[in-house]
């Protein structure tokens, strides 16, 4: 975002105007309908604070240029939210955008279309707001990709056969690639996965270690684009392997392989790493059965109510698990 729109805009000043858990029982249609636990987490990430106050007095502002006005006034949080990042491409992380009064003022709308807006941009991971602080330009990762790809793949109800079919591509690539690139601290990395992955330490540590595993061998390879790539079906992922180690024979027959793949790429056996990977995947797809052409979303919710209470059951609601192994994971502390 260029440094020329550094310049205040003077009080008062109005530029022209110019732009559950039961919901898997549920038809799909139903389903936009229920509540989201991602999007309210998203919606409280954006406090309706004034940040016109003694308390920001120190906080750098970067106002817009009296006179900058945007082509169209926007009709729409979504309209408004493009026009920002537009207006403000320039920044760089870490600056602080102008606060809900300026925008409102600058773009000729209300305070709350501008929330809208910003919360509209908090879900595309483009801005993080500080209580207190201010709305602040968040650097991009390879992990912002499974946010919209995330919200697209539920709408398309995607099923674990499809999944596996693209993780099988993926990851049997990543594999053969990172026997070539792979680094002597990646290969550690990689032991201690292997080794940490006998504990059962509980479903949200098993997990974990088995996301933190498919995502050590991706970054071995080294290469933007596939990591982005699976970044983009992390949550879909996360979800298959929820299902995967909920079910004792899939997990008992299925975990091997992980070994199978750190061996062939601790040897730089490229044939047998991609194969490893691939044959993993086919675990779930000889042993889902039914399950296998089932909407992912309402699969997971399901698998739910088959584990059934347990006396030292942690937070099995996979709305409550996924954010939890998610998070530390991601580059953004996303989710």
């Amino acid at each position: 975002m260029p440094m020329s729109l550094d310049l205040a805009i003077k009080p008062g000043a109005r530029p022209s105007q110019s732009r559950g858990l039961d919901r898997g029982d549920l038809p799909r249609e139903a389903q936009s309908t229920t509540t989201n636990p991602r999007s309210a987490q998203v919606r409280q990430a954006v406090p309706e604070v004034d940040l016109d106050t003694e308390e920001v007095a120190s906080v750098p502002r970067y106002a817009i240029r009296e006179g900058s006005v945007p082509p169209a006034r926007p009709a729409s949080g979504s309209m408004l939210a493009q026009l920002i990042e537009d207006t403000f491409s320039g920044f760089e992380p870490g600056q602080r955008l102008p606060s809900e009064r300026e925008l409102a003022q600058h773009f000729s709308v209300g305070r709350p279309l501008v929330r809208e807006a910003l919360r509209t941009l908090v879900e595309r991971g483009m801005v993080d707001v500080q209580v207190g602080r201010g709305t602040f330009v968040r650097r991009v990762t390879p992990n912002d990709a499974a946010r919209p790809v995330d919200n697209l793949l539920r709408r398309q109800a995607i099923t674990a056969r499809q999944l596996i079919e693209a993780r099988s591509m993926i990851e049997s690539e990543a594999a053969q690639l990172a026997c070539r690139r792979v680094a002597t601290s990646e290969i550690e990395q990689m032991r201690e996965l292997i080794a940490a992955a006998d504990k059962d330490d509980g479903l949200a540590a098993r997990l974990r270690n088995d996301l933190q595993f498919h995502m050590s061998v991706v970054r071995a390879a080294h290469n933007p684009v596939i990591e982005t790539m699976f970044a983009a079906i992390l949550v879909p992922t996360v979800e298959m392997m929820f299902r995967s180690l909920n079910d004792p024979h899939v997990s008992r027959e299925g975990l091997p392989f992980h070994e199978q793949v750190f061996r062939a790429i601790e040897k730089r056996d490229e044939a047998a790493a991609a194969s490893a990977a691939r044959g993993h995947l086919l675990v779930s797809e000889r042993m889902y059965g039914d399950d296998l052409d089932i909407d992912l979303d309402v699969l997971v919710h399901r698998q739910v109510r088959r584990t059934g209470p347990k006396p030292d059951r942690e937070a099995l609601s996979a709305d409550d698990v996924i954010p939890n192994v998610l998070r530390g994971l991601l580059p953004s502390g996303g989710f």
